[in-house]
């Protein structure tokens, strides 16, 4: 019997998995942990069975464009309605490639979400979209100076590649700015989301002292850019309408 520690997720994209020696297809993972994963295939593969793996990452992930690992069959069962096997396997598993399993379970869960918003357009526009499609934070977020804990303005909305802000301080097209944003838990060891962006606009708000501000993150690292994805699929909604925020307690 398979003991399951960590939460599988299906995946909206299958993917193949490989046999590492012939570089042939052994079937697709139909959900995937940092330690296991279901497999569909043509074939049964007995249990206690070891496969060498090979898994073509759709995004290079820590350096890598594809893993590889080993991985042992723990069940399996037919399913009749599609005429496949499909088998559950446990990964022998080191501190990196958990690490990258993780990263690769959170960029498909994203994809899948976005796509699911974006389905309506050419399919030649999506990935200009998916890297701009805006999420509003479930709560509001301070964002601070970056060097002070002087709190600037609030977090409106966020994507992969910017923000939208609310703030009191004047801003125009073109300023760089160095901001922090305190993140609602600690996501990768870290409980700030640490940023430089470029303002690509500027507009002060009707009635209040205040500006909106949209930036397009700058040189953010590789813990930036999964922090951004972390938080977004957990601490966050689609964007649905526009807000006004008056900041107080500043």
């Amino acid at each position: 019997m398979e003991n399951r520690k960590k939460t599988r997720y299906d995946l909206g994209d299958f993917i193949s998995i490989l046999d590492s020696a012939t570089q042939l297809e052994i079937g697709k993972i139909q959900n995937l942990s940092e330690e296991g994963f279901m497999l569909e295939c043509n074939e049964r593969i007995p249990t206690e069975n070891i496969i060498s793996c090979i898994i073509k990452l759709p995004t290079e992930i820590k350096d890598h464009t594809e893993i590889t690992f080993k991985a042992a069959s723990v069940w399996c069962r037919k399913n009749i309605s599609k005429n496949k096997w499909e088998c559950g396997f446990q990964i022998e598993t080191t501190e990196e490639l958990e690490e990258i399993l993780a990263y690769l379970i959170l960029f498909l869960r994203l994809k899948n979400i976005e796509d699911q918003q974006l389905r309506s357009f050419k399919s030649e526009e999506l990935e200009n979209r998916r890297a701009s499609s805006r999420h509003e934070p479930e709560i509001k977020l301070q964002v601070f100076e970056r060097n002070s804990s002087q709190q600037v303005g609030v977090l409106l909305d966020i994507s992969q590649s910017g923000a939208k802000l609310v703030t009191t301080k004047k801003h125009s097209k073109g300023d760089i700015v160095e901001y922090r944003i305190k993140l609602p838990e600690r996501i990768f060891e870290r409980d700030y989301l640490i940023f430089k962006a470029e303002v690509m606009w500027a507009k002060k708000e009707e009635f209040i002292e205040n500006y909106r501000i949209g930036a397009q993150f700058a040189n953010l690292d590789e813990i930036d850019t999964n922090i951004i994805l972390f938080f977004i699929l957990h601490h966050c909604n689609p964007q649905k309408s526009t807000q006004r925020i008056k900041i107080t307690n500043i």
